[in-house]
């Protein structure tokens, strides 16, 4: 008996992609990264930003002070690089109790 040739003709198709559309892709995925949202973008046109000074509590560090004051839609990384960089301190440095530090934040 001879083999039948049906499987010859139900190969599957090997669905090919185009390497340009996904490029584009991750174009479009990584300005958004980069760029944030355009919701976000909105937000920081509209306010501004502002300085003061604060009393570091009991227990406080970078970190805490950046998710207190950072704005929701920004990199909280950033921010603390940004307040360390005013502050004269490095991003891992320890806070005293008492120290006075500056900041910035949005309205």
């Amino acid at each position: 008996m001879k083999k039948s040739n049906k499987n010859r003709f139900h190969r599957k198709r090997r669905i090919r992609r185009s390497p340009l559309w996904l490029m584009a892709a991750a174009a479009v995925l990584l300005s958004l990264f980069v760029l944030g949202s355009p919701k976000a973008k909105a937000q920081r046109e509209d306010s501004e930003k502002y300085y003061t000074s604060i009393i570091v509590e009991e227990g406080e560090s970078l970190w805490s002070i950046a998710r207190t004051y950072a704005p929701a839609y920004s990199d909280l990384q950033a921010y603390i690089d940004e307040l360390a960089r005013m502050n004269a301190l490095t991003p891992e440095g320890k806070l005293r109790k008492g120290q006075s530090l500056i900041i910035s934040y949005y309205q």
